[in-house]
C-alpha cells in the first residue's frame, strides 16, 4: 500500500454556481467541476486518483456565509449522483469570509469534467466534518498534521507534545511558527510507520526565514533508521531517508 505521512495535500481544480437543492430541508446547493481536461489539470484519459482529498476554498465573492450556520455545521457534499462525500472544515471564517474544506473525492479521472455538489442552509443540522473519515490508512495516510489549535493528528493515530509553537498565519487555514527550540513531537515506538525499504513519502508546507533548518523528520533516532527534511544553503530541499535498505538522498533547487 502506498502510504504517506503529510501535513497537508493541496488541489482546487473548479468552480462553484449555484444549482437547485437535492437534499430536503437545504435550502441551497451549488455544483463545482474538477477539470482534469487539457485547460486544466490535464491528466491523461487513463489516470485514476482514488481517496484524494480535495481543497475546497469558499470566499464571499461567490458563496454567502449568512445562509449557513455559524460554523459550517449545516454544509454538506455530494458526488453527481448524489452521494455523500466525507469531508472536513479546516477552517470557516464568516468574518474573514473564507473558508478551507478537505473534501474525499472516491476517484478523480482523467480527461473530464467531474461535477461535486454542495448543500447548506439547515438550521437544525448537525456537524458531520471529520478529518478521519477523509484521511486515514485506507487512501494512504498514516497522520496528518494540519498545524491548526489545538494540534492533532486528524488521522487519530498519535497524539502530538507541542513544545512551544504558537499559531500563525497559513497557506490553509492556520499554522504554526516554530522558534528554535521549539516543535511538536509525536510520540515513540510508532509501530504503523514504514520501515526498511518500504515505500512512503512525506509532504510539508513551510516558509523558512533562514536555510540549514529541519522542517520535518521522523523514524528511529539511530543510524539507518531515520527520514530527514533538510532546507539547505543555497536554497533548496534534502531529503535523506536513512531506512535500512531503502537508503534515499535527493536535492531540490
Amino acid at each position: 500500500m502506498k502510504t504517506k505521512v503529510t501535513t497537508a495535500t493541496l488541489a482546487f481544480l473548479g468552480l462553484l454556481q449555484m444549482a437547485s437543492a437535492q437534499y430536503p430541508g437545504w435550502q441551497h446547493a451549488g455544483s463545482m467541476y474538477i477539470l482534469t481536461t487539457p485547460e486544466g489539470a490535464n491528466l491523461s484519459a487513463t489516470s485514476v486518483e482514488e481517496g484524494f482529498p480535495l481543497l475546497v476554498r469558499l470566499n464571499r465573492d461567490g458563496f454567502d456565509f449568512s445562509q449557513a450556520k455559524t460554523n459550517g455545521e449545516d454544509i454538506r457534499f455530494a458526488d453527481a449522483t448524489g452521494k455523500p462525500l466525507a469531508y472536513q472544515i479546516e477552517e470557516w471564517d464568516p468574518a474573514a469570509g473564507t473558508a478551507s474544506i478537505w473534501v474525499r473525492i472516491p476517484a478523480i479521472k482523467g480527461n473530464a469534467h467531474q461535477a461535486i455538489k454542495m448543500f447548506w442552509g439547515k438550521t437544525d443540522a448537525a456537524g458531520e466534518s471529520s478529518g478521519a473519515a477523509v484521511f486515514n490508512e485506507s487512501n494512504g495516510y498514516l497522520c496528518v498534521y494540519h498545524l491548526t489549535d489545538p494540534v492533532k493528528d486528524e488521522v487519530g493515530a498519535l497524539t502530538a507534545k507541542d513544545t512551544g509553537t504558537t499559531a500563525s498565519a497559513g497557506m490553509i487555514g492556520r499554522s504554526r511558527r516554530f522558534d528554535a527550540g521549539k516543535g511538536i513531537n509525536c510520540g515513540e515506538n510508532i509501530a504503523n510507520f514504514p520501515n526498511g525499504s518500504n515505500p512512503h513519502s512525506t509532504e510539508v508546507w513551510f516558509k523558512a526565514e533562514k536555510p540549514n533548518t529541519h522542517p520535518v523528520a521522523w523514524g528511529n533516532e539511530q543510524a539507518q533508521g531515520k527520514v530527514t527534511m533538510v532546507f539547505k544553503s543555497p536554497p533548496r530541499v534534502r531529503m535523506d531517508c536513512y531506512n535500512s535498505a531503502g537508503n534515499v538522498e535527493a536535492n531540490t533547487p
